[in-house]
Formats: structure tokens, C-alpha cells, sequence
């Protein structure tokens, strides 16, 4: 941008960080793929991947939040929506495992180039030593496998992005055209990601002193738009509300040991995913890292050493803030708010905290080397690299086991070609959000048949993790649907009642208390398609269709793409899909009908969600501002290069 010193020097009465980046020689580069493997391990197999929120299938379906519509949040836009193209050539799985390894690999190589350049600054002659300390620890520990293991994609990509970028959010005032970029990359994880990249912006404004404040807040804005329109759009349009916050997801934190095992990246929510569980020698390694780092502050560069910091001692409070008695209360009220939802998980805020403490050590190992003779002092120099290795233990070979593939059995994939033969609404049972099965090795696991299935999948959105309700999904269906499975469950035939919510297919999953369904059995409106040991497969056998009219006659409908439909007739009609305001069938407004399914008020043909348009404006626009930003950037940096070699002659 005209005006802009991009890439100027800072001045010496700056608060910037003083530090040029190091290239990494590309055996640092090897050592962080091998690691990578490394971890992954076992889960590189043939096969897809179910571990508690991680749903690695071959043919996932594109989220519909990509077009801005429901019934779920559009948490997987715009991360998944890569992965969706991607598959038709290597499989849904494969590109999930290749994110795996590319992101672990990343965050190691960025945070060794990180440490690497304020090591040299600090005139050590062991910076590859403690270089590759501080990547491990960033990169390897529970933490970050943890949340690889357990699906949370957000966060591998944003500390995948974080070593690289931070250099240039925290002196976001020097090149909006960086800052654009950057927080566009951040995008790609959602909220999550949004997050971590506006705490480095505000941190970098306070040192700055609100320095081109408006420019700042406005590229970074704009690179968000990528999740943030259709994550609107969703919420605006969706008759109800998520009911959720942080009481059914605390930080587990035990005994004396706490916060040792909050600073070596235990914690998790649940213990039985948690990399490492709650071991003791993991927390005493966690309480030397932060002596560690916190006797390397003074040593960190003058334009990072209060803003990281104070990110890294926010950050520590919040991922604990769910799990002690002073502030739980405050924590549930929080994630109780619109703005707060999305963070309920507390400890997956200790993102900042990890990026903190792993340079941070490394500068504390080459203060305390200085205090004693050569012999102690090279003791000192290796602590990073032995803590590394110490965390990274429990991770190694799947995850400490937790990635291992599984291949869909013949009922299952019996059942998929059935209904992709004959489209239409399915309801998913057992009705959870997540269980356990014997597919699964009894690990539990986000219900995989809206990914497997693809199409419109009804299925329960609260996480029975506590005697509270809390509906995670935006589906108007939820709720009856949930009262005829009690019906179910009490021996009840309910077809009837099915097929007046568009339902076309029941897909039972043999799994917990799949035999309770008793009403299943002998109904007669029901036909069995697929009886399998695994998976059993109805058909809704007085199925009205996708659409039919008010005399009950099925109305056929055609369309590429989900938000734009073509009816066969033009008369008013009940459609078989979740009401979200928004439709408009021609121009006249689509209404709720009963069930929460679409009552389409008739007069043309064509039915299509107006709100799509928004969101596919705003990605043509931020692709174009992207591409034209990035080259403008490229030519900066060239020109800036041959003035270097001008005056170096």
C-alpha cells in the first residue's frame, strides 16, 4: 500500500522484534517430517480414521456451510471445503493424514526458525541444539498431538501457521499487505484461528501505539470474511439457537501436579484422550520447562518480550479457567454468551501459552549455561532437547495409539450405495452425538453417518456429557425426531409419524443400545434393505418424496448444487429439508412448516437460498484481493532487494 515501509528496518527507539528469520537447513526439515511419522505412525495404514471428533472417511461431503446453509454450525468452513476437492483424487482420508504430517511438520520447522534467529541474536554457539529443544516442545508435545489425535484440525493448522506469521502480526503496522495474508491464512481454522491472530495483532498494537490501528483491524477483518460471512449467514437464518458452554467440557487438572501438567500440555477435557494422561513425570517436566522459560524472558527480543508474555500468562488463565472453583463460574457465563460459544473448551486456548514457553526455554537454558563451567553449563544447553524428548514420548506411534484405521464393513457400504440410489432424508441411531462401538475399538467417536452417508442426515447434537441439555446443532427436526425415538425406545411403531418429516431411511448402527429400539422391529411401515452385523439399513416405506403438495402428491426436484433447486410443479408444498429463513421460492419467502421441515408457499418452479449469493461474492472477492495483494507484496519484496544490492556496491 502506497506509504507503507514494509519491510523497513525498525528504528532503534522502536519496540520491535530486533531479529531477521533463519532458513532452516532442509535436515531440519527431514528431522521434522521423520518425527511427523513418527507420531502419525500406525494411522498412515490404509483406512479411515474415528477418534472422538476426528472423521477421516474416503468421500466426505462438502459441509453445507460452505453455501451458508445448516442445520450445523459451519465449524469445518473454509478447512474442510479444501479437503472435499482434494478427495475425489486421493481420498478423504489420505488428504486428512498428509494435513496431519504437513502441519506437525510445519509447527516444527517454524518454531526451530523462530528460536533459531533470537538464539543467534543471543551470540550461543548451540543454536541448532536448542533450536531443535524448542520445536519439539512447540510442535511434539501432548498438546498438540492431543488435539491431533482427537481431530481438532483448527489447532494443528494454527500452530502449523503461528511460528511463521508472528513476526509480521506483531509489527502488523509496518504491511497491511502481510497482515492481509496472514489473517487470511489464519481463516482457514475458523474462530480458532481468528483468535490466536487477533491476540498477536492487539499485542503487536499496544507496543506499536495504536499505529495505523484502523489499517490494521480492517485487513485483518477482511481476511476473516472467508468464515465469518457464512458463519452469519447460519446463525441469522437458523429458527434456533445453540444451547452449550464449558460446563460439560472443563479442563481435567489433578491434585499438586496441576500446573505442571497444564504447562507440559495435558489437560484435556477428557482423560481418556488426553496424550500422556495426567502423568506425573510429565507434570514435573512441565514445572522445569516454566522455570525455564521464565528465567529466559529477559533474553527474548525487546519487541516480543512483554507481548508475548502477557499473551502467554492470558492464555495460561483461560485454559484453566474451566477447572478452578474461582473462575469456572466466570467460564460458564462466558461460553454461556454468543461471542463465548465457541471457546467452551478452555483448554485449547493454551495455544499461546505453548508458543511462549518453548523459545522462552531455550533462552533460559543458554542464561543458566553462562552461570557454571563448560561441563554443567553444556547440561544446561541440552535441558530443551531432553524435555523435548520427554514430552514427545507418550505421543509416538499413533497418538500413544489412538490413530489406528478402520475399514467400513460390507453392510455399511451396502447401506451407502442403497441410499445414494435412492436420496433421501435419513435419521442416524443410536440417537448421540457421540458413542463407542466394536468399529471403533470401543473409542468414542463424533457420530460418523452425516460424514459417510453424505445428503441430509438427521442426528442428535447434544453431547450427553452432563445431566444438562446442550444442543450443539441448529436443526428444527432435532426435537420431534427425538421424541418419536423415546417412542421408539418404548416399543412404539412410528412411521407414520416418519414419513409425515420427509424421512426416508433409518440407519442403525449396532452400537450401545442399538437392540432398545424396539418399535423398529415389527413395524409395518418399515422395510429392512440391509441386515448386516454392523449396520441395519430401513426403509420409510410411505415416503412422500423430496417435496409434495398439499394433496400429498410427491413433487420430484433437480439441482446441481444445494442452494439452488428446480421443482416439477409450482403449487404450494411441504419440502423435506430443515427451514431456514432465507429460501425463497422465486421471490416469495419460504415459511416453517411442522416437523421444522420448509413449507413452500408455491408460484414457481425454481426454490433457492438467497444467502448463498452473499457468501460466494465474498469468496470470489477475498480469492481476487488475495491474489492481487500477494503479487503487489512479491514486487515490494523485490524491488526492496535489488535497493539492498544497489547499496551494498
Amino acid at each position: 500500500m502506497p506509504g507503507e515501509k514494509a519491510l523497513s528496518p525498525a528504528s532503534d527507539d522502536e519496540p520491535v522484534a530486533e531479529t531477521a528469520p533463519t532458513r532452516p537447513p532442509l535436515l531440519i526439515w527431514g528431522l521434522g517430517i521423520v518425527v511427523s511419522l513418527l507420531v502419525v505412525g500406525p494411522g498412515l495404514a490404509p483406512g479411515s480414521l474415528l477418534n472422538l471428533d476426528l472423521i477421516l472417511v474416503p468421500d466426505p461431503p462438502l459441509p453445507p456451510g460452505f453455501w451458508g446453509l445448516g442445520p450445523e454450525l459451519p465449524r469445518r468452513v473454509p478447512m474442510w471445503v479444501f479437503v472435499t476437492w482434494l478427495a475425489p483424487l486421493l481420498g478423504g482420508d489420505v488428504v486428512g493424514k498428509l494435513m496431519m504430517l504437513v502441519g506437525l511438520t510445519l509447527a516444527f520447522v517454524g518454531m526451530y526458525r523462530l528460536t533459531a534467529s533470537m538464539l543467534e541474536r543471543s551470540g550461543t554457539t548451540s543454536v541448532t541444539l536448542l533450536a531443535i529443544g524448542a520445536a519439539g516442545i512447540y510442535a511434539f508435545s501432548p498438546f498438540l498431538v492431543t488435539r491431533v489425535a482427537v481431530g481438532h484440525f483448527m489447532v494443528l493448522w494454527t500452530m502449523a501457521v503461528l511460528p511463521w506469521a508472528a513476526p509480521s502480526l506483531l509489527e502488523a503496522h509496518r504491511s497491511g499487505r502481510r497482515t492481509f495474508l496472514w489473517s487470511l491464512t489464519f481463516a482457514v481454522a475458523g474462530v480458532y484461528g481468528a483468535a490466536i491472530c487477533g491476540a498477536l495483532l492487539i499485542a503487536g498494537q499496544v507496543v506499536a501505539r495504536g499505529r495505523r490501528a484502523w489499517v490494521v483491524a480492517l485487513t485483518f477483518l477482511a481476511g476473516q470474511l472467508v468464515w465469518l460471512v457464512p458463519m452469519t449467514i447460519v446463525l441469522l437464518t437458523a429458527p434456533s439457537g445453540v444451547r452449550s458452554n464449558a460446563s460439560a467440557f472443563p479442563a481435567s487438572l489433578h491434585g499438586i501436579g496441576a500446573f505442571g501438567q497444564l504447562v507440559a500440555g495435558l489437560g484435556f477435557w477428557s482423560p481418556l484422550f488426553q496424550v500422556g494422561g495426567s502423568s506425573p513425570y510429565l507434570a514435573v517436566a512441565g514445572i522445569v520447562l516454566a522455570a525455564l522459560a521464565v528465567f529466559g524472558v529477559p533474553d527474548l527480543p525487546r519487541g516480543w518480550r512483554g507481548p508475548l508474555t502477557v499473551l502467554a500468562a492470558i492464555s495460561f488463565v483461560v485454559s484453566a479457567s474451566s477447572a478452578l472453583a474461582g473462575t469456572s463460574s466466570v467460564a460458564l457465563w462466558v461460553t454461556s454468551t454468543p461471542l463465548g460459544a465457541p471457546f467452551r473448551e478452555t483448554q485449547r486456548m493454551l495455544t499461546l501459552f505453548v508458543f511462549w514457553v518453548a523459545p522462552a526455554a531455550a533462552l533460559g537454558a543458554v542464561r543458566l549455561a553462562r552461570t557454571f563451567r563448560s561441563g554443567m553449563a553444556a547440561v544446561c544447553v541440552t535441558m530443551p532437547v531432553v524435555l523435548a524428548v520427554i514430552l514427545l514420548g507418550p505421543g509416538l506411534w499413533g497418538a500413544g495409539g489412538q490413530l489406528r484405521p478402520i475399514t467400513f464393513g460390507a453392510d455399511w457400504q451396502a447401506s451407502r450405495a442403497a441410499v445414494e440410489s435412492e436420496p433421501g432424508t435419513l435419521i442416524a441411531l443410536p440417537w448421540y452425538e457421540y458413542y463407542s462401538s466394536e468399529m471403533t475399538d470401543h473409542r468414542t467417536v463424533l457420530n460418523v453417518m452425516p460424514y459417510y452417508f453424505g445428503g441430509d442426515v438427521i442426528t442428535a447434537s447434544d453431547p450427553n456429557i452432563t445431566a444438562e441439555s446442550h444442543q450443539e446443532g441448529l436443526d428444527p427436526r432435532e426435537a420431534p425426531v427425538s421424541a418419536l425415538v423415546d417412542r421408539l425406545r418404548a416399543g412404539e411403531h412410528v412411521s407414520s409419524e416418519l414419513a409425515a418429516l420427509g424421512v426416508r431411511w433409518i440407519a442403525l448402527q449396532h452400537a450401545i443400545d442399538w437392540q432398545t429400539y424396539r418399535g423398529l422391529s415389527d413395524d409395518p411401515g418399515l422395510e429392512t434393505v440391509v441386515n448386516g452385523d454392523g449396520m441395519t439399513l430401513l426403509k420409510v416405506l410411505d415416503w412422500h418424496g423430496p417435496v409434495w403438495s398439499t394433496d400429498g402428491q410427491p413433487v420430484a426436484e433437480s439441482g446441481t448444487v444445494a442452494p439452488l433447486r428446480h421443482l416439477d410443479q409450482a403449487g404450494p408444498a411441504t419440502r423435506a429439508a430443515p427451514f431456514q429463513s432465507g429460501w425463497l421460492q422465486g421471490t416469495d419467502a419460504v415459511t416453517e412448516a411442522t416437523g421444522g421441515l420448509m413449507s413452500l408457499p408455491g408460484g414457481s418452479t425454481s426454490l433457492w437460498f438467497w444467502p448463498t449469493t452473499t457468501a460466494l461474492v465474498t469468496y470470489a472477492l477475498i480469492a481476487v484481493s488475495a491474489l492481487w495483494v500477494f503479487v503487489l507484496y512479491r514486487r515490494e519484496r523485490r524491488t526492496l532487494r535489488r535497493r539492498e544490492a544497489d547499496e551494498a556496491e
